[in-house]
């Protein structure tokens, strides 16, 4: 390997994608979206509709009416006096004995035509249990939208509170009682007690607990995100120097694994510059706020270590499969397992930080394709995790890339010079395996 044209093709794919303007809006356009988004999903769940919603009921049971009214008041003054644009609920009540099914269908056309938000028919032995069958003991709540319905989760909530409330004033108890019985007991949720600089032990700052739990996902999508925008660009940049046939042109300057390890160093590059850019404002919002503890300098190494380690394993992949195929649509098939691998961890990353030292956690994050997302995560979320695992990790991880980059060099050597039909798996499998 001439370490001299590798440098100087690292160079020059660290330069081509970072002095883009693309890259540059990308790499802050991504956190200024994701931030905005979380505002605007704020500021819309503040103001939401400002149509007052009807609800129709039928109080079957002859004895919620006044509390349902009296529930709808103090709402109603509640979030108007936050936000007198807030849309109020108005309760209907039909003193209808009995529903038939034209009834039912007639409420519903005029919940379709917007006169109504939903009606509700309440059994008429919800409360006393008295000649219950599944039909006259449950609230029936009809309304054409169910899901993230405020209405919905009010009146769910006020009417169970409600009708306990009565079975417990039937039942011989009083108000009072009733009222102590049923208040929520203060749960008070806390890190592991430490001791300070003074000596003094003391329980671990709440907000910054919280803080500590969320650092986990947002080190994992950090690295995710690293290696799609770099190794997905790679990918492409390589089918349109095949197309182009600037590949042919360089091969008669360096050779394939020289050309591939210096594209591969400069998008390890490309992905550290993106990760300290990242690390180093999330260390200046931390300081801001206090929460530096949150981000140690151990777990930043162990993560610029993880992300280099990544962009060299899923990166190789993408080198390969971009110098066996002719077009972006033929890549597709080939890539679609590898991207199963890459995304495995976004779906078990609840489970790691729940039980960052268990057996399950433990080892899924010393399988190498997934360590280099799930192993900073669970150093994040836990300082007990042995230091062994992490070591382990990343040697298992370093030597899987190895053993990748040489077979994608194989791929790559042959693939890069090859045009039409691409090559089926067992192809790829043969020249990542003979290299031939």
């Amino acid at each position: 390997m001439d370490v001299r044209k590798v440098s100087i093709v690292a160079r020059r794919e660290y330069a081509a994608m970072v002095r883009t303007k693309s890259f540059l809006i990308s790499m802050f356009l991504v956190p200024a979206l994701m931030a905005g988004s979380i505002f605007l999903q704020k500021a819309l769940a503040d103001r939401g509709s400002t149509e007052d919603k009807i609800l129709v009921i039928f109080d079957h049971s002859g004895e919620l009416t006044d509390d349902l009214k009296a529930a709808a008041l103090a709402r109603n003054t509640a979030a108007t006096s936050k936000n007198a644009d807030k849309a109020r609920f108005i309760l209907e009540f039909d003193d209808a004995k009995s529903l038939d099914d034209e009834r039912r269908l007639a409420l519903s056309e005029k919940i379709r035509e917007g006169e109504i938000a939903a009606f509700v028919e309440f059994g008429s032995a919800v409360i006393d249990g008295e000649g219950s069958t599944p039909d006259n003991s449950k609230i029936a709540y009809f309304a054409e939208s169910l899901a993230f319905s405020d209405l919905r989760r009010w009146f769910e909530g006020s009417s169970q509170k409600i009708i306990i409330r009565r079975r417990l004033l039937a039942a011989g108890l009083d108000d009072q009682a009733i009222t102590n019985g049923l208040a929520p007991v203060p749960f008070d949720a806390g890190g592991p007690l430490e001791r300070d600089a003074d000596g003094n032990i003391k329980t671990a700052d709440k907000t910054a607990t919280i803080v500590a739990e969320l650092a986990p996902l947002g080190l994992m999508m950090l690295i995710f995100l690293s290696v799609m925008m770099t190794a997905q660009p790679a990918l492409q940049a390589v089918i349109e120097e095949k197309q182009q046939r600037i590949a042919e042109v360089l091969l008669g300057s360096v050779n394939s694994a020289d050309l591939m390890f210096g594209k591969l160093l400069g998008y390890v590059a490309v992905s550290l510059t993106l990760v300290s850019v990242y690390l180093g404002l999330a260390l200046v919002a931390a300081n801001h706020y206090g929460f530096l503890s949150v981000l140690p300098p151990a777990l930043i190494a162990w993560m610029l270590g993880f992300v280099a380690l990544a962009v060299l394993l899923y990166g190789a992949v993408f080198l390969a499969v971009g110098a066996a195929v002719s077009d972006i649509k033929e890549s597709q098939n080939l890539m679609m397992p590898m991207m199963l691998v890459l995304m495995a961890p976004l779906f078990v990353w609840t489970q790691i930080i729940a039980e960052p030292l268990g057996s399950f956690a433990t080892i899924l994050s010393l399988i190498p394709p997934m360590t280099p997302m799930l192993m900073p995560m669970r150093v994040a979320v836990s300082d007990a995790v042995p230091l062994w695992q992490p070591l382990l990790g990343f040697a298992l991880t370093l030597l899987t890339a190895l053993f990748v980059v040489v077979a994608a060099g194989r791929i790559f050597r042959i693939g890069i010079l090859i045009h039409g039909k691409p090559p089926k798996l067992g192809e790829l499998a043969r020249w990542a395996l003979r290299g031939e």
